[in-house]
């Protein structure tokens, strides 16, 4: 795998492009609408419960796939 456009297809595939974009929505929002420590504190507990929920789902998509 050519490593030059490794970055470039990994930051424009569909998912990944949906969600910066929803991110930096949500960030400029955020920032728009006056930063609050809970509104600080609510974005990091979402990017902490979507980490989590797409590592399982990877785990969960890889344990399938050998059995």
């Amino acid at each position: 795998m050519k490593s030059k456009g490794l970055y470039q297809e990994f930051f424009l595939h569909f998912d990944i492009l949906v969600m910066a974009l929803n991110m930096f929505g949500m960030a400029v929002f955020v920032v728009a609408s006056g930063i609050c420590w809970l509104a600080v504190l609510c974005f990091l507990l979402g990017l902490v419960a979507f980490m989590f929920s797409e590592y399982l789902k990877g785990r969960n998509e890889s344990n399938s796939k050998g059995s």
